[in-house]
């Protein structure tokens, strides 16, 4: 299985309206996530069913601890 990471032009809605997901894997691009995601389409295949991939990041906050100190 490829370790590549593609995003599909027709991706699913989060707010189906059946609500079925099928199998659900959250990666983050670590080993052990990749390991996850593996395991979570053979068994989608073998049940014939959807692979839902949920994929998070954490933004950097730019934290000031006064007003007048993000100003220029």
């Amino acid at each position: 299985m490829s370790h590549e990471v593609s995003t599909p032009t027709d991706s699913v809605s989060y707010d189906l309206p059946e609500g079925d997901l099928g199998i659900l894997v959250g990666f983050d691009g670590s080993a052990n996530s990749v390991r996850a995601l593996e395991y979570g389409a053979r068994l989608a295949l073998r049940r014939k069913t959807k692979l839902t991939v949920v994929m998070t990041y954490k933004v950097p906050v730019n934290f000031y601890a006064t007003y007048a100190a993000h100003r220029n």
